[in-house]
């Protein structure tokens, strides 16, 4: 079935490539996130999970080693989230 015959709008080649970055990022954030839940780690550990977590976003945001060429829409959404965190 064809997606405007459903009413919904066709992504544009930059809404994939949007997609595709977002799936990047948060891929590793769901690795992190498991490694948490199912192992029930250390305290300890859990710390060092949160550093690394907010590494990867600051690397996002600062458009840094793979994610060097992350939408600028992206990097906003990022920024506003951890922003949110820090208060």
């Amino acid at each position: 079935m064809e997606v405007e015959a459903m009413g919904l709008p066709a992504f544009t080649s930059q809404d994939w490539n949007q997609l595709r970055q977002l799936r990047d990022i948060l891929s590793k954030f769901k690795e992190l996130t498991r490694l948490v839940f199912y192992n029930k780690t250390q305290p300890s550990l859990s710390i060092a999970l949160y550093y690394e977590l907010e590494k990867l976003f600051q690397d996002a945001c600062n458009r840094q080693g793979p994610f060097k060429h992350t939408d600028q829409v992206l990097v906003s959404a990022i920024r506003a989230g951890l922003g949110s965190m820090k208060t």
